[in-house]
């Protein structure tokens, strides 16, 4: 319905549809939250520890609850990102061999199917869908840099961040851009990459 939701360890609350105030929903426990993927309109967290990612599901609401719909059979990963397209939810992370792996499934539910991983190695640090293209950010050892994969092209770009990203701040900035936080020295700040530019 559009009406923002906050999660901060096993606490949920809902805003308002006038803005004036938060409302708390009933919400499952949420022990071992470890991350979470929003497109604004659908969410999904995921959970684990020591960096491995053990399960992940769908968040619902129904009225004042707040409701997790698990997506089973998920391959053990790590360091793992979300981000959804029109009908499926999209994981990258690196597997228990130390290989990049990019995996999805239908929102309705079926089995994870793997899709071609990003070159060149690098730990996920954001993955954001527009439309059928993916835009993943990975930390390497000569800094972050930025990819995008179509189904024509593949992935391509090599196209640095400005700076350290922030885990999983990297979100849709408007029709041509990507708005993600960046570290440099003591300082956070945002910065926007144009859709053109990761390539």
């Amino acid at each position: 319905d559009g009406q923002p939701v906050a999660i901060r360890g096993n606490r949920a609350a809902i805003l308002r549809a006038d803005g004036s105030r938060w409302d708390e929903l009933e919400t499952p426990r949420l022990q071992g939250l470890a991350g979470g993927a929003t497109d604004g309109a659908r969410a999904a967290l995921l959970f684990g520890r020591a960096g491995r990612i053990e399960r992940i599901a769908l968040v619902e609401r129904a009225g004042s609850t707040l409701r997790l719909r698990p997506l089973a059979g998920l391959p053990q990963l790590r360091d793992a990102q979300a981000a959804f397209t029109a009908d499926r939810i999209v994981l990258a992370g690196i597997d228990a061999n130390g290989a990049g792996r990019v995996l999805d499934m239908p929102l309705a539910g079926g089995r994870w199917t793997s899709r071609t991983a990003w070159p060149a190695g690098g730990t996920p640090v954001a993955l954001v869908a527009r439309g059928a293209s993916l835009f993943l950010t990975v930390r390497a050892p000569g800094g972050d840099r930025q990819l995008r994969w179509t189904s024509k092209e593949g992935w391509v770009g090599r196209t640095a961040a400005p700076g350290p990203v922030v885990a999983g701040s990297v979100i849709n900035g408007g029709p041509y851009a990507l708005l993600g936080l960046s570290i440099t020295g003591f300082e956070a700040a945002f910065y926007i990459a144009t859709v053109s530019a990761v390539v």
